[in-house]
């Protein structure tokens, strides 16, 4: 074979090679795994998918949202992953998680919203491909939470340093389901809040005598948590409140969600042993006032001798 023709052999097997496994190659591209799944309302809140529990629309789910019939497909994961779904939904929070089969329960766990750590199943060309049935349910909570206000003194006077206690508890409820814990402390008019904490890992200061406080997490039923802040007392007293944050809608009875605590800023004492600038003072002369009270009793005792002696006298010439 001449050097021309082996060359030319070469080539083609080399181009037909090349043809062969580039689309291998292209399809080899790894963009990360599927997940894909239902959001739905779970009426009965019993963690299982039934008929005639609609879906949710429109609910927020990565940077998508479910369509219409509240299906959803989130995209780029790697195995291990934990999707996280957010809550608050029009109220809702997560239901209890792998209460029935795998096509109708919910993967998304009431404790931290997050399901996983997900394993992939692998393309034939090694890529990461899909779970599907990855479903959330959603449903009303069962939670009733409740909150107290109370303080480190009663003896306030202005200027003093006041510590305002308001201890969030969760009274009842499914120990699966969530609640979020955080409030809101306002000391009463005319008072300045000074710091927060210890009891919160959040601030937000709205004036200069209100500050919401929250734990960052979703608390367990028969879970309390104590949150504190620090204020300025006022010239005047007036009323201190404590009250459930914007979470409140998620609560099974919002009458307890207040609470208010009466302090009363007492007056200033009066200084002792210091001139009253109301009262004028008499001249200081410099003298001591033994001689005085000497000179006064001599007087008085002269006084009573006169007297004495002419008393005397008058009776002997009778």
């Amino acid at each position: 074979m001449s050097n021309v023709k082996r060359i030319g052999a070469i080539g083609g097997i080399a181009l037909l090679a090349a043809l062969t496994t580039a689309p291998a190659a292209l399809a080899a591209k790894d963009d990360g795994g599927v997940i894909s799944g239902v959001i739905w309302h779970d009426l009965n809140g019993d963690g299982i998918r039934q008929p005639g529990e609609p879906p949710l629309a429109g609910f927020p789910v990565g940077d998508t949202k479910t369509g219409p019939d509240g299906r959803y497909r989130m995209t780029g994961l790697q195995d291990g992953a934990s999707p996280y779904i957010d809550n608050g939904f029009n109220g809702l929070l997560p239901t209890v998680a792998h209460r029935g089969s795998a096509a109708t329960d919910s993967d998304f766990s009431g404790y931290d919203n997050h399901a996983g750590p997900l394993t992939f199943p692998k393309n034939p060309d090694g890529s990461l491909g899909e779970l599907k049935n990855i479903d959330a349910g959603f449903t009303r909570p069962r939670l009733d939470t409740t909150v107290t206000l109370t303080a480190d003194k009663t003896d306030v006077r202005e200027g003093d340093e006041v510590t305002l206690y308001a201890k969030q508890a969760a009274l009842t409820g499914d120990p699966e389901q969530q609640f979020p814990f955080g409030v809101t402390i306002q000391a009463p008019a005319g008072w300045i809040i000074t710091g927060y904490g210890p009891g919160g890992v959040a601030e937000t200061k709205i004036d200069e005598r209100t500050m919401m406080v929250q734990s960052l997490r979703y608390s367990e039923a028969k879970y309390e948590h104590t949150y504190q802040v620090t204020a300025k007392a006022g010239k005047n007293g007036g009323q201190a409140e404590a009250w459930v944050d914007e979470h409140a809608y998620t609560d099974t009875v919002p009458a307890n969600n207040r609470a208010k605590l009466g302090l009363a800023v007492a007056a200033a004492p009066q200084p002792q042993g210091k001139p009253n600038p109301e009262r004028p003072q008499l001249a200081n002369t410099g003298a001591t006032p033994v001689g005085a009270l000497v000179a006064g009793g001599l007087v008085l005792v002269t006084g009573a001798g006169a007297v004495w002696y002419a008393r005397r006298r008058k009776a002997s010439t009778e």
